[in-house]
């Protein structure tokens, strides 16, 4: 697994979905955003289990629109869809996702495609699209890149 710097990352890397490093905060994390004018969204899966749990979480700490459909499908138009951010570019923080990728790993391999597709998409658009996911990194993903502190 290769590594890059958040700073770094944030100055323009391709869009992509990325393992964040545990000496990573999200403090350091909303600062450099803030710093550099993205959007930055964080959502804590905690204790999330099931796919209907998920996709609660998602929706609300996303801000999704009030007429997303709760289903992948929707998930990748809105993440896709995001007009609030085309001029800034976004970071999503998806923390807490472990328990779900345990109790449901077909479900967690949709919902990383669902990133991964959507990061394809951010790739041709000219704001730049960053998830970053905080946790263990042989259930997240191995084969993605590491965000590190420097």
């Amino acid at each position: 697994m290769s590594a890059i710097s958040l700073a770094r990352l944030l100055d323009r890397a391709p869009a992509g979905v990325f393992m964040l490093a545990p000496d990573v905060t999200r403090q350091q994390v909303s600062t450099l955003c803030r710093a550099r004018g993205f959007y930055f969204l964080v959502a804590d899966c905690t204790g999330v289990a099931t796919k209907e749990a998920l996709l609660h979480v998602l929706a609300r700490d996303l801000q999704l629109p009030t007429h997303f459909g709760h289903n992948w499908d929707a998930l990748a138009d809105c993440l896709m869809d995001m007009d609030r951010v085309k001029n800034s570019g976004v970071v999503i923080l998806l923390s807490g996702l472990d328990a779900f990728a345990r109790a449901a790993p077909s479900e967690w391999a949709t919902l990383r495609d669902i990133l991964l597709d959507a990061a394809v998409y951010w790739a041709e658009e000219p704001a730049p699209f960053y998830v970053l996911l905080a946790g263990d990194p042989a259930l997240l993903g191995s084969d993605l890149a590491r965000v590190t502190a420097m």
